[in-house]
This record gives C-alpha cells, sequence and structure tokens, in this order.
C-alpha cells in the first residue's frame, strides 16, 4: 500500500489519491493518484508580512506551514513535494504494478479574518514510471499525471459545504495515450456536473503488452 502523505486537515480533496487505479471520475480520478510517502523540504521563509500562527485557522493546519494576512485574508502555503519508489500500484491479469515517481503539488489556502478557510487552489503533478518489478528492474513504462482544482467552503471553516471545480484532470501512459480525464463542478453531498471520461477498454491488456516487450 501506498501510505499517504502527511495533512494538515481532513479536506476531503486532501484524502491520499492513489495511482493505482486510475478512475476517470472525480473523486474517482483524483483518488486515482496516490499522495505519496516522503515530503521533502520545509515551505519558504516570510518576512515581508505579518506572520499568522497556522494552528490558530479553522481547520488548523501544522505549525510548519507559512501564513501571514494578505489585505482581507490570511493566505497560506501548503505545497509539498514528495517521492515513492517501487510501491505496489495496480493489478493487472499479468500481475502487480509497481510505482515509482515524485509528485509536485502546489497549493494555496486563503482563511477571512476571523480565520475560518474559504478558498484553496491546487495544481498536482505526477511523474514516473510502472513496472511489473518490485525492484524496478525490467522494461518500464512512463506515466504522468496532472490535475488542477479549485475548492469554495460557502460556510466558511465548514469542510462539508464544499463545492469543487476541477480546472481538468489528466493521466497518461507512454505508448497508450490520455487513458482519462475529467472536468466540472463536485459538491459535498457527490453531486456532479461536467464531464468525466472512463478508462480505455483495453487498458490491461495493452498495459501488459507494453511491459512484456
Amino acid at each position: 500500500m501506498i501510505s499517504g502523505r502527511p495533512s494538515d486537515s481532513l479536506l476531503p480533496s486532501e484524502i491520499p489519491c492513489s495511482y493505482r487505479e486510475p478512475k476517470m471520475q472525480r473523486p474517482r480520478l483524483l483518488l486515482a493518484v496516490s499522495a505519496l510517502v516522503a515530503l521533502l523540504g520545509g515551505a519558504p521563509t516570510v518576512s515581508a508580512h505579518t506572520l499568522v500562527d497556522p494552528t490558530t485557522l479553522t481547520p488548523p493546519l501544522k505549525p510548519f506551514r507559512v501564513c501571514y494576512e494578505d489585505g482581507q485574508w490570511v493566505k497560506c502555503d501548503t505545497s509539498s513535494v514528495a517521492t515513492i519508489a517501487n510501491e505496489p500500484s495496480k493489478e493487472l491479469s499479468c500481475g502487480t504494478l509497481y510505482l515509482t515517481g515524485t509528485e509536485t503539488l502546489r497549493a494555496t489556502r486563503w482563511y477571512n479574518l476571523d480565520l475560518l478557510l474559504v478558498e484553496r487552489a491546487v495544481q498536482d503533478d505526477f511523474r514516473g514510471s510502472w513496472s511489473r518489478s518490485p525492484d524496478g528492474s525490467g522494461p518500464t513504462v512512463d506515466i504522468a499525471a496532472n490535475f488542477s482544482w479549485r475548492e469554495n467552503f460557502v460556510v466558511p471553516g465548514d469542510l462539508d459545504s464544499i463545492v469543487e471545480v476541477s480546472h481538468g484532470s489528466f493521466v497518461r501512459v507512454a505508448g497508450l495515450g490520455a487513458i482519462g480525464m475529467d472536468a466540472g463542478t463536485f459538491k459535498g453531498d457527490g453531486t456532479f456536473l461536467g464531464h468525466a471520461g472512463e478508462d480505455i477498454p483495453v487498458e490491461d491488456p495493452a498495459l501488459c503488452r507494453l511491459l512484456d516487450a
């Protein structure tokens, strides 16, 4: 199993995603990308703004996050870079796929002056490869995924009031092309309005052929 990225609070879109089963509907597609295991480096220091203690926010952030007053808002950087190597990822008819790669997440949150969360914007990019070998030897196939979404909270600070707009989510496999995408609006009650593509039907045998080459 791929363990999750340390999350600052239980926002719906911070639930670890997984590249194990790239489904083409949000949350199916974003849940198709795994939050990865290792958080690298810290947030940059900020000296030109009035800093705000991230643990005083609703919902609170981890103490190492950088938050500061920005006009009528409190702005926080929750970006991260994480890597995994040879993690069990996806089951095919020809065996288990193992995932290696790097995820770069650029995320910003805005809180109002009552310190309640009102908005979050995220760009999430993954570059890596699949292999049928647990040590990464043998044939590999390159994969890439790009996700971009924005969350608004109708009731500030209330995570259940989320309305999320996906600006486009794509998963591509070298030799197969795009295996799906989605874009649209998702609400906390599960309502979706937009476009959701499905996995290509030949994904399993096609991937097996590529990795047997």
